[in-house]
């Protein structure tokens, strides 16, 4: 089998298993996590960098402006409520958890109470 048969069979390998995900803020590093399985990174999330500024679908908002967001898509959508959708939280790992905590405590005062943090699992090394 010549080489070069080889190389596009390693090639098309790595292109059909593998995921290409687009993150919006890429300065931001998500914390480590020794438990979770990896999995993508969600393309419909608040991102929130070290300095504690909260961006959503790649602009800077507050939490009351993204609960607007969010409540005005689930009224179209004919929703009950937008509580009803996760909210994943994709903050850098240098953010203060006292921040975070914060943070999370302005979203369920906006009324979006199920919050998900994501992490992205430690490989070992």
């Amino acid at each position: 089998m010549p080489l070069i048969n080889v190389v596009f069979l390693l090639l098309l390998f790595f292109v059909v298993t593998g995921t290409i995900v687009y993150q919006h803020d890429r300065s931001i590093v998500p914390p480590t996590s020794i438990l979770l399985n990896p999995g993508k990174a969600p393309a419909d999330a608040v991102y929130i960098n070290a300095e504690g500024t909260l961006s959503f679908r790649g602009i800077v908002q507050g939490p009351a402006e993204i609960a607007r967001v969010l409540r005005a898509e689930s009224e179209a959508e004919a929703a009950s409520d937008p509580v009803a959708r996760t909210i994943r939280l994709v903050a850098d790992h240098r953010l203060k958890a006292r921040a975070l905590l914060a943070i999370v405590e302005d979203l369920k005062d906006q009324g979006l109470e199920s919050l998900s943090i994501v992490t992205v699992r430690d490989t070992g090394s």
